[in-house]
């Protein structure tokens, strides 16, 4: 009895700090001596719960994925030479955030069955609304502890968390809260005219709220929703409300053909992944190294293809940039940093396919957050931070739950 009393108890404890974690991942505004609060709550959870809890087994498929990109990041580190093309230093600036985030998602396997996800949940949709409050008030705002996310960095942690607080809300209250909050997300990222962005949370968002189980009368509702949405925007007076709005999501909407083609902003990340895959072929396997992709030289390249000739002038001088997180991996940490991830996100999608059934609604919103996230990284380079390695542990802890389950439920 008291052995069962105590478990208890470190169980609540322990979910009372993965819930600060949690907060300080969705509201990731928070600084201390510059850098996320959210690391000093990690290091608080090692310290308490380590002699607790066997934090850092490395047992389980996902684990040894992980492992492998540990490995590749350390290969890339020591590979990296002090030339004018790369500065070993700042790969040594970096590599502790990559070992943070490794072993942050090793730690939440091993965790996985004393989580609360309701209780995350909670916590993500509580900084989730800080997050919102804070990025349209941040101008009245100048306290240094504070961050300021930019526009790309406040469209993400969208697409990282709003699936998952829509559907807390909608469970734990009404569907008519969590579609007001959706609503007030969505306008955000209309405003701020993150294309992707504006897309990705409204799918995965309705997704996570509507689609409980792949059966027939789960499908009605999403169905339902994306018909009314596809009548609602052929309307006149919606149309120009958009288009006075956001020119851009009018675009994206109404003249889709056209973006890749006139699009200034597509046109560009064409010719930024032309100049990285100029850089990867000379540094095939462990590429530049890890945080040096801004050292790159500029890189010049014909453009070959249509509309090439609109941005070549523009960004003749401009900063080496990926604008594409796989781009940023692949050519920074080579082949070898970038087919374990690759592998990672394989494996987690493959099962979010295989036990959508098996998992609750809400642990069903993770996954379609972080499907919403494997698509966008392709547009942005947001791959090197620690909310996106968050979601990515919450999805692994979930996928080796489900597994041990269905394996002690198989015939020996």
């Amino acid at each position: 009895m008291a052995s069962t009393l105590l478990k208890n108890k470190i169980k609540k404890d322990l979910n009372k700090w993965m819930g600060y974690f949690a907060l300080f991942m969705s509201f990731n505004s928070i600084l201390i001596f510059k850098t996320n609060i959210s690391m000093l709550v990690f290091v608080l959870i090692l310290y308490q719960f380590s002699p607790k809890y066997n934090l850092f087994n490395i047992t389980k498929p996902v684990q040894k994925i992980t492992l492998l990109i540990i490995v590749g990041v350390l290969i890339s580190f020591w590979t990296t030479e002090e030339e004018t093309l790369v500065n070993a230093s700042k790969s040594i600036q970096v590599l502790p955030n990559y070992l943070y985030w490794m072993i942050m998602l090793i730690m939440l396997v091993n965790l996985r069955y004393d989580i609360d996800w309701n209780n995350i949940s909670k916590y993500i949709t509580i900084g989730l609304i800080f997050t919102l409050i804070i990025y349209f008030f941040r101008k009245g705002i100048a306290v240094s502890f504070i961050k300021n996310n930019t526009p790309n960095s406040y469209s993400f942690i969208l697409v990282c968390f709003s699936a998952v607080a829509v559907t807390y809300i909608g469970e734990k209250y009404n569907k008519i809260y969590s579609l007001l909050l959706l609503a007030l997300i969505v306008i955000s990222v209309v405003v701020i005219e993150r294309r992707a962005g504006t897309v990705l949370v409204s799918l995965s968002s309705v997704a996570a709220l509507f689609l409980r189980r792949v059966k027939l009368q789960y499908m009605f509702p999403p169905i339902i929703v994306a018909t009314l949405l596809a009548i609602l925007i052929q309307l006149e007076f919606v149309e120009n409300a958009i288009f006075n709005q956001s020119p851009r999501i009018h675009e994206l909407i109404y003249e889709s053909e056209e973006i890749t083609k006139t699009d200034q902003s597509y046109l560009t990340r064409r010719v930024m992944i032309e100049r990285g895959l100029v850089v990867f072929e000379e540094n095939p396997l462990t590429g530049v190294g890890i945080n040096n992709y801004a050292n790159i030289k500029v890189i010049n390249t014909d453009g070959n293809f249509e509309g090439a000739e609109l941005v070549l002038h523009k960004v003749e001088d401009e900063h080496f940039s990926a604008h594409n997180s796989y781009l940023l991996v692949l050519v920074e940490g080579g082949l070898i940093l970038l087919i374990p991830i690759v592998v990672l996100f394989l494996y987690l999608l493959y099962h979010f396919v295989i036990d959508f059934n098996k998992r609750t609604q809400i642990e069903n919103a993770y996954f379609w957050s972080f499907l919403a996230v494997v698509i966008h990284l392709y547009v942005i380079a947001e791959i090197v931070n620690v909310y996106a390695w968050f979601l990515f542990g919450c999805v692994a802890a979930i996928t080796t739950k489900i597994n041990d389950q269905k394996y002690k439920q198989q015939p020996r």
